[in-house]
């Protein structure tokens, strides 16, 4: 089934890929944790963001298809 935080890219591509940056790390406080997030968010490029989009207007269209039956996600 689709529901519509499978179609948020911050669900699907953005919190992703700040675990896998940040899995592991101990912060002192909240200011060094916003500067690990605003670092990753300062190494994700153009390229990066076009790949997104391009994976979420695929997520759409299987949601779509779907009609709510289940169906694999990549």
């Amino acid at each position: 089934m689709c529901s519509k935080s499978d179609l948020a890219p911050i669900n699907f591509a953005i919190f992703p890929k700040l675990k896998g940056d940040l899995r592991g790390r101990w912060f002192e406080g909240l200011t060094d944790l916003k500067c690990a997030v605003e670092k990753t968010f300062g190494t994700l490029s153009e390229d990066w963001f076009s790949q997104m989009y391009v994976k979420w207007v695929r997520r759409h269209g299987k949601c779509f298809t779907a009609r709510d039956e289940y169906f694999e996600k990549n």
